[in-house]
């Protein structure tokens, strides 16, 4: 007698486009600077901010690493923070003048800058697609005092703020399948919701002190300055839910 197994799976959560662990490196390549302090990603590319001289933004192959191209920062020193929105527009945060400044992403000129009045040191697009898509606003993470700051992002006008759940001098990204703000902070990387509460965290120890950070399709990419790696990390969907909340399995032999 032939046995088939059949599966039934109801509310399966917790799926992810690759069926990766949250946290589990893919991939990773060497990154283009010494101190990648932010990471921003369109479709095509992967955008990094190097903090120290010369301070450029690259911008690379997401898959392969290659650099494609790189433009000059619009500030000479203190670059963190860097966002992209599918207008074209890449978003560079300058802790040392509390400005953001608003550049063409082909070639790095400067369309418009605002002072935000807190320290910015990590960017991320409140988007609804993968590379900057639907895009309706910017998230600002500071560390004096530790906020994030939601930001109208042709005008930089504050819409909303909410205190951060502890303080960190890090780069940020959205998560928009989630609807979560990533991360890092003392060897984790935490998913915060638009409230300021944990809702995800996983370990990021013996990687190298952490810097940039981008999200897209599923996946984080995460930048290292001690070790000057570049990582593609699993992020799947409906983090943070706990197992018995993943449905029932019904196994049904003939």
């Amino acid at each position: 007698m032939r046995k088939v197994l059949i599966l039934t799976v109801a509310a399966l959560v917790g799926a992810t486009y690759a069926f990766g662990t949250l946290g589990s490196i893919v991939s990773s390549f060497r990154a283009p600077a010494s101190q990648p302090r932010g990471l921003a990603r369109s479709n095509d590319r992967l955008y990094v901010l190097d903090y120290n001289s010369p301070n450029r933004v690259y911008y690379l192959n997401p898959t392969t690493g290659s650099r494609l191209g790189s433009w000059q920062a619009p500030v000479s020193s203190g670059n963190r923070g860097l966002a992209y929105i599918a207008d074209g527009n890449i978003y560079v945060g300058c802790w040392s003048n509390d400005r953001i400044y608003r550049c063409r992403a082909d070639n790095g000129s400067v369309r418009a800058a605002w002072a935000v009045g807190h320290d910015p040191t990590g960017l991320a697009p409140v988007q609804t697609g993968d590379g900057g898509y639907g895009a309706t606003s910017l998230y600002c993470s500071a560390s004096a005092p530790s906020y994030f700051w939601r930001h109208h992002y042709t005008t930089g006008s504050v819409i909303s703020s909410f205190a951060a759940p502890h303080s960190s001098f890090q780069d940020i990204t959205y998560d928009h399948r989630n609807r979560l703000i990533w991360r890092y902070n003392s060897n984790r990387v935490y998913g915060i919701t638009t409230a300021g509460s944990v809702k995800a965290s996983f370990s990021w120890s013996g990687h190298g002190t952490y810097a940039g950070m981008a999200y897209h399709s599923g996946y984080l990419f995460i930048s290292a300055t001690t070790q000057q790696y570049i990582y593609r990390v699993h992020c799947p969907a409906n983090v943070g839910v706990a197992p018995t909340s993943m449905g029932k399995i019904k196994a049904v032999f003939k």
